[in-house]
């Protein structure tokens, strides 16, 4: 049996009335059936197809609608990965492919960056992998600082890998992953609506992402040693073959506790 092209959108738009009574509550029953019951079967077969559709549809975008709002919404990250994708996303440089010293010199970085900042950085992993090192460093809130102090922390520890890189001679955009990190931070901080210690710019996404580059290198240029000597652990560890990732407790004996933003 076969019906026209009107009947066919009827039967679409009807289906997509059903979804909608399904969606109400149970009262609707009543009237569903007593519409099905007028539907040959060619449209009923129809009208469940519709169903589907409109069901996985409906549940598709809702999904998507979860995972958009929980990243805008939600109040406070309480762990913040950097460095992790560099060895995947950057492109083989001028001096060669990505090496493990220049992994390590990367990720010591975030390190001095985080803990400099009073963010307590709880894992930190360097690997050699056949296509490249690899490399995370897991940085969590420290429950002593005020929330815009804790967004400004991981912000310049986002950004020191770049701002190391950049020192090293390395341009291969391998930061980019560290980059959308940072970029988070800074929307943290100006939801905070007050401004970190040591910063007296203005609140602006531009404004705030060049001050923690400067205050990173600041950082750096302060703990040069000690990023040497984290530099050089990590490459011990990634060699050693450990699985045991190392903590920010691994390099107290350094001295990198946190830095005075006046300093």
């Amino acid at each position: 049996m076969r019906f026209s092209a009107s009947e066919g959108l009827r039967t679409m738009l009807t289906a997509a009335l059903v979804v909608l009574l399904l969606r109400w509550g149970p009262q609707q029953l009543v009237e569903l059936s007593r519409v099905w019951g007028e539907w040959s079967a060619p449209q009923q077969a129809t009208a469940v197809t519709y169903v589907l559709v409109v069901y996985v549809l409906l549940r598709s975008g809702r999904g998507v609608q979860r995972r958009v709002s929980w990243h805008l919404s939600a109040p406070s990250a309480t762990a913040l990965r950097a460095g992790s994708a560099l060895a995947s996303a950057a492109m083989p440089s001028a001096g060669g492919s990505l090496s493990l010293e220049r992994r390590a010199r990367h990720e010591a970085a975030h390190v001095v960056g985080f803990l400099a900042s009073g963010v307590v950085v709880e894992e930190v992993d360097v690997r050699v992998r056949p296509d490249g090192s690899e490399g995370r460093v897991v940085a969590v809130d420290n429950k002593g600082l005020a929330p815009v102090e804790q967004a400004w922390g991981y912000l310049v520890g986002a950004v020191a890998g770049n701002v190391q890189d950049l020192r090293d001679g390395v341009h291969d955009g391998g930061s980019a992953v560290d980059m959308n990190t940072a970029q988070s931070q800074v929307w943290r901080v100006i939801s905070c609506g007050v401004r970190p210690a040591g910063y007296d710019g203005p609140l602006t996404a531009d404004a705030l992402f060049e001050g923690a580059r400067a205050r990173a290198g600041e950082v750096l240029e302060q703990h040069r040693s000690a990023h040497e000597a984290v530099a050089a652990r990590l490459v011990e560890y990634a060699e050693s073959d450990s699985r045991v990732p190392l903590s920010g407790k691994d390099f107290d004996d350094l001295g990198v506790g946190r830095v005075p933003a006046d300093v």
